[in-house]
């Protein structure tokens, strides 16, 4: 395994600017809070974070071994799925109508109109 070039760039030390004015206003919004706080309502704050942090922990375990498990089963994806080429009809059964001539492709507004079981695409007006 490669390692990777570690120098710090100006986009590096920008973010990390960033990041630490954002933990110190963090700090001192927190600084201007605590006096004005009960004990109770910190301890219900306490409650509310850590029940979210839980909530969040579990949901995103659960993601993950759902992906793994589709991992499992199909294996690494290889290629990229196959899609039909068909552009006669969208994926609600609706026809689609649409000019040839290619002025969709040069067209700034493209309007889509859906019109019972059709759908009218077609360029459009004025910007």
């Amino acid at each position: 395994m490669a390692i990777r070039d570690r120098r710090l760039t100006v986009r590096g030390a920008f973010h990390g600017l960033i990041a630490l004015l954002g933990w110190v206003l963090f700090v001192y919004w927190w600084h201007l809070v605590i006096p004005q706080v009960t004990g109770r309502e910190a301890y219900a704050a306490l409650i509310f974070i850590g029940a979210a942090f839980l909530v969040t922990v579990v949901v995103t375990l659960l993601w993950v071994s759902y992906n793994v498990g589709i991992f499992r089963r199909k294996g690494p994806r290889m290629a990229l799925p196959d899609v039909s080429e068909n552009r006669d009809a969208d994926v609600l059964g609706r026809m689609i109508d649409q000019p040839v001539d290619g002025s969709l492709l040069e067209a700034r507004i493209v309007v889509i109109a859906v019109e019972g079981d059709r759908k009218r695409i077609q360029p459009g007006g004025i910007a």
